[in-house]
């Protein structure tokens, strides 16, 4: 990873169809901008433990700082939170999801 924490705002697949309605509600020439990200923020450590956690693996994150490259993506939701309402499923459950669906796939 290039930092150490690496902030970002995950979105679980579900709720971006979930958001839908609340954000073509407001679509507009010119364009309406939104942050569309999920809820809460997570640095990349924090969900590379948990799926390692999920697996039964323990991930071997290494930090190399990149200078001049971002430091994450953590998104200002304020916005879309105002015309979509909350995410319906939290960041970890959303991981959980993903690595279940995932993992049926692995031969």
């Amino acid at each position: 990873m290039r930092w150490d924490p690496a902030p970002y705002s995950p979105i679980f697949e579900g709720d971006l169809a979930g958001h839908l309605d609340g954000l073509l509600s407001v679509a507009s020439v010119p364009a309406t901008i939104v942050n569309w990200g999920g809820d809460e923020p997570v640095t990349a450590q924090e969900w590379c433990a948990h799926l390692g956690e999920l697996s039964g693996r323990t991930p071997n994150i290494e930090v190399r700082p990149v200078p001049g490259s971002q430091r994450g993506v953590a998104l200002d939701v304020t916005r879309r939170l105002s015309l979509t309402g909350p995410s319906a499923v939290p960041w970890r459950e959303g991981m959980r999801r993903m690595y279940e669906a995932r993992k049926e796939l692995q031969p």
